[in-house]
């Protein structure tokens, strides 16, 4: 004798589909999202290091030196007073991550139209305060100092005219 089973039918099926399909994109659009802030992190990271190393050079050897960011792109330099013949510093890149402008507090204006943007370190170890603005293809982050601590303050998603010196240290880091 035949014996009913039960089965999904199809628009059961379809259901299911169309849900499992929604889901894998809302995912993918947030993994989308948190690579570029994971780059933003590692760009972070990678001129808080470049600074502390132009900081240390800075005070062992008694010169100024000098942090090199080349803006439109994504890569800085070391540059010393006294370059050895045949060894420029090397490029370090900013992984998918390109530099749009860049400030100093006492010298004003963004320096957005200059191709390269250059932070000098006193023997002291001590700057300007500076600025700058990264941007990923979905996120930003402004990264500054203070010239004096030799550590970055940072602030995602927002842009250098809403910038605000005085207030920098308020809106967290």
């Amino acid at each position: 004798m035949w014996r009913l089973r039960s089965a999904f039918t199809l628009v059961e099926l379809l259901i299911v589909i169309v849900l499992v399909g929604l889901a894998a994109s809302i995912v993918t659009v947030q993994m989308h999202g948190s690579t570029d802030r994971a780059r933003l992190r590692a760009a972070t990271l990678r001129i808080e290091q470049s600074l502390r190393l132009v900081r240390h050079r800075a005070m062992t050897h008694h010169e100024p030196v000098w942090l090199v960011f080349q803006l439109g792109r994504s890569r800085c330099r070391l540059a010393f007073a006294e370059q050895p013949q045949g060894e420029p510093s090397v490029w370090h890149t900013l992984d998918g991550v390109i530099i749009k402008r860049a400030a100093v507090r006492r010298q004003g204006a963004s320096s957005s139209k200059q191709e390269e943007f250059t932070i000098r370190i006193t023997p002291t170890g001590a700057s300007l305060p500076w600025a700058l603005e990264l941007w990923a293809s979905s996120a930003r982050r402004v990264v500054w100092t203070d010239g004096i601590s030799g550590r970055l303050g940072f602030v995602d998603d927002i842009g250098l005219p809403e910038l605000r010196w005085g207030n920098l240290a308020e809106r967290g880091q």
